[in-house]
């Protein structure tokens, strides 16, 4: 495998709504998706053109199973993932001022909103409790086959991150083994029939399997992060085709 360049992409992170007496309180705005040196986003609403390398639709809402040893989270969305880096890390999410921003607007009945909203909040930090693997979907793309080492090369690298933000909190989940993880061993005649199947671009759907390793205390620092291995994922093509799975060994 050849040495990988460290690329973070940014893209789309999607914050989940919640219900304040009949009206949805959106979490955050989308950022729109670019490529520097920084992170790739997580949810979005839509699915990027091909070979565009920014994130897929999380597909639906985020759902959680067991997974021996741990609990899975399904497609999170924004609100999940900051709850899952507070969980992890130990600090005070401070539900009271979610709660506050949420209520600001509304003129009577504030205390009862209020109560309710924190009430739902705790209970969604409770919810990804135990958590230890996650499945996100991300959009990506890979390069030219390279006949010597019989790869693809996906844009990934070590230190690519996945950035979620929700309620002013920005959480990147950060691929600690993406060098590790960016090369799909194919044999020639396999590489070309991926590419064929593929329609002749070279944009697919990565379904990742992490691993949850820590989430380091912030020290004050704007981003939060969670650090997050690899362990495996398939690869489809924007229409929902099956072409591959990798596997990773380190």
């Amino acid at each position: 495998m050849r040495q990988p360049s460290i690329r973070i992409l940014l893209g789309t992170a999607l914050a989940a709504a919640i219900l304040c007496c009949g009206c949805k309180h959106a979490a955050t705005d989308a950022p729109s998706a670019t490529s520097n040196a920084g992170g790739t986003s997580g949810s979005a609403a839509t699915a990027a053109s091909q070979g565009s390398p920014t994130s897929a639709p999380p597909g639906g809402e985020a759902s959680s199973t067991d997974s021996g040893g741990g609990k899975q989270l399904v497609s999170p969305d924004a609100e999940d993932v900051v709850f899952l880096y507070y969980g992890l890390s130990g600090e005070d999410p401070s539900l009271s001022e979610i709660a506050d921003l949420s209520t600001a607007s509304k003129e009577f009945g504030r205390a009862e909103a209020h109560a309710k909203i924190e009430a739902q909040l705790k209970a969604k930090l409770d919810a990804v409790k135990g958590v230890k693997f996650l499945q996100v979907n991300l959009n990506n793309s890979f390069g030219q086959y390279d006949e010597k080492y019989k790869e693809y090369d996906f844009d990934l690298g070590t230190g690519t991150s996945i950035p979620f933000t929700a309620y002013g909190r920005n959480v990147e989940l950060v691929l600690t083994n993406g060098g590790l993880a960016q090369s799909w061993k194919l044999d020639p005649p396999d590489a070309a029939e991926v590419l064929r199947k593929n329609g002749g671009g070279r944009g697919v759907r990565l379904v990742l399997h992490l691993r949850v390793l820590d989430a380091p205390p912030s020290a004050g620092d704007s981003r939060l992060r969670i650090d997050v291995r690899i362990l495996d994922y398939d690869i489809l093509s924007y229409r929902g085709d099956r072409l591959g799975r990798v596997v990773v060994t380190n």
